[in-house]
């Protein structure tokens, strides 16, 4: 699932991690709150805020002990006691935000005039004063 998640675009990412980041919240203690045992698919807030954008959102959530289920012929999220895992969700929440982190963090850059190898936060660079092309521009 992790690689499903950094694969997707910078987009999708800043429109569905701080979402899918606070339902693994929700997963980092051990009696989870009975309103996130259970998270009903139809849900066109979960779905257009996290599952679409980030196809690998419903792993994570699997891989933190929720299970698909269908209840009266609505799919959904059933928290399994047995498969919850607190120290797993605190690793991936970790995860997920040092995702979002490395994501923008400005990356180094050459110089286009001088070619000198330029510190990912610098506007110009450090030995000719060029401006940092916009090719070199974070996302």
């Amino acid at each position: 699932h992790r690689l499903i998640l950094a694969s997707s675009s910078t987009q999708s990412l800043a429109k569905a991690v701080p979402g899918l980041a606070r339902l693994v919240e929700n997963l980092c203690v051990a009696d989870v709150d009975d309103r996130h045992q259970r998270l009903r698919l139809g849900n066109a807030t979960l779905r257009e805020r996290i599952l679409d954008p980030l196809p690998g959102a419903m792993d994570v959530l699997c891989y933190l002990g929720y299970s698909l289920q269908e209840e009266n012929g609505e799919a959904v999220l059933i928290l399994d006691a047995t498969k919850h895992n607190t120290e797993a969700a605190k690793m991936e929440l970790s995860w997920l935000w040092q995702l979002i982190e490395d994501r923008w963090q400005p990356q180094n850059w050459n110089c286009l005039t001088c070619t000198l190898l330029n510190k990912g936060q610098l506007v110009k660079c450090d030995a000719c004063g060029e401006p940092r092309p916009s090719s070199a521009l974070p996302p």
